[in-house]
């Protein structure tokens, strides 16, 4: 995670990379690139408190030996990186701000990007369910929503109005130098 003042923007840009969760009540934007990760963004309407993060996998269930030891930071980073932990994280952190009866929220990502994900049962559409699933669970409702399709997103989410925008971004191909140039836009 890192700030970036671009001159384009009025106000500066928290970029999330996988495992990253962010809440703010500055004002700035908190940004984002996905594919088949998923991103929720989670906005507060009375206290203008917005959070995002940015998560890999639905879920871990068992959790696997390592080789090398984690310190307690590296393995929270870890676990951020699955749906069930950040999204957990993320709506403990909004509330630590106000009531989770004002957090109002928006999913993003869940792409198939990947040639060998199938339809019904990639990782894309299980991140879209865990992320839909855990929301509905904690009684915070969607009220928009850009998920699937075989695009990339670039998301930007301004915490001061709760406004998200996000651009779908042609399918990526190897000589193809349009997502970078957009990656370079976006950083």
């Amino acid at each position: 995670m890192y700030i970036r003042n671009l001159h384009r923007l009025s106000k500066p840009l928290k970029v999330l990379y996988p495992g990253d969760c962010y809440v703010s009540n500055k004002d700035e934007y908190i940004g984002t690139l996905l594919g088949s990760c998923v991103a929720v963004c989670l906005y507060d309407t009375v206290n203008k408190v917005a959070g995002m993060n940015h998560f890999v996998l639905p879920g871990k269930v068992v959790q696997s030996i390592a080789k090398k030891k984690l310190t307690a930071d590296d393995e929270q980073k870890e676990l951020l990186k699955y749906g069930t932990r950040s999204i957990e994280n993320l709506i403990a952190q909004m509330e630590k701000y106000g009531d989770r009866k004002h957090i109002v929220a928006k999913i993003f990502g869940g792409g198939k990007v990947l040639n060998y994900q199938t339809a019904q049962y990639g990782i894309s559409n299980m991140n879209v369910r865990i992320a839909k699933v855990l929301l509905e669970m904690a009684d915070i409702p969607i009220v928009s929503e850009d998920v699937g399709g075989t695009v990339a997103r670039k998301v930007v989410f301004d915490v001061e109005t709760g406004r998200a925008y996000c651009k779908q971004l042609s399918k990526v191909d190897k000589k193809d130098t349009t997502f970078t140039t957009e990656l370079s836009n976006f950083e």
